[in-house]
């Protein structure tokens, strides 16, 4: 453990690759008139925008939490060379909460099971219960109360969102809230397809499916030629 760690705090190009998002990264990004970010918008159970705790008494919620966070993590990666204060601590903290909290917009969900997985062969202890965003954003309604809280014409306007993998083989769609909301999470990975799980890519204005690696998901030959002329005109932003 102590030369992983080495590892990790004296890498440059570690250092560098987290610089240039501490400069340029948001934790949200309109553009287009779409609004992105990566896995939720935390949400009660009325789908209204949730308040969230992030320092101590308080709170935040939609935009306003997102830009606070924002400002959390680079707090937790300023280094004046001086000893750690409690503030930065805190910070450091809540970047690692960031990864698995069930309050966290990165993460929201109750748990996170990777462990379970890994060791355990009890299928009960791998569910990992997602937050009621996750449920929500199904509804156009709530697709439009999101994207005016980031000031984005809802008539006109997409969210763009990542984190939770798309299962085709259960019948569930990227393309949700009557086409206002897009799941591209996945990428081309080839260790997701295998589990039957859909993904997609956005290349400006064109949803693309990605399933290159499985054929059962995408019949035709696999070439991106292929995928983009079969499914690009059907998820034309």
């Amino acid at each position: 453990m102590e030369k992983l760690h080495h590892n990790f705090t004296v890498s440059e190009k570690l250092r560098e690759h987290i610089l240039l998002l501490l400069r340029h990264g948001c934790m949200y990004k309109v553009v287009n008139n779409n609004l992105l970010y990566h896995a939720s918008i935390p949400l009660n159970e009325d789908g209204t925008l949730r308040e969230v705790e992030i320092t101590p008494k308080k709170i935040a919620k939609g935009k306003d939490l997102l830009n606070k966070i924002g400002t959390i993590i680079r707090r937790a990666f300023q280094n004046n060379g001086a000893e750690c204060d409690k503030d930065m601590q805190y910070a450091t903290d809540y970047f690692l909460y960031l990864w698995c909290g069930p309050n966290s917009p990165l993460f929201d969900k109750h748990a996170m099971t990777t462990f379970e997985r890994y060791f355990l062969k009890e299928k009960e202890t791998h569910h990992e219960e997602k937050g009621f965003y996750f449920k929500f954003r199904e509804r156009e309604d709530i697709a439009d109360t999101i994207m005016e809280e980031f000031g984005v014409n809802s008539a006109k306007g997409h969210i763009i969102n990542g984190h939770v993998p798309v299962h085709v083989n259960k019948g569930e769609s990227p393309i949700k809230a009557n086409g206002k909301l897009m799941v591209i999470d996945g990428g081309f990975s080839q260790a997701t397809t295998r589990k039957q799980v859909s993904q997609a890519t956005l290349w400006f204005t064109t949803l693309v499916a990605s399933n290159l690696f499985n054929t059962s998901l995408f019949p035709q030959k696999k070439t991106l030629s292929n995928v983009v002329s079969t499914l690009s005109a059907q998820h034309r932003l």
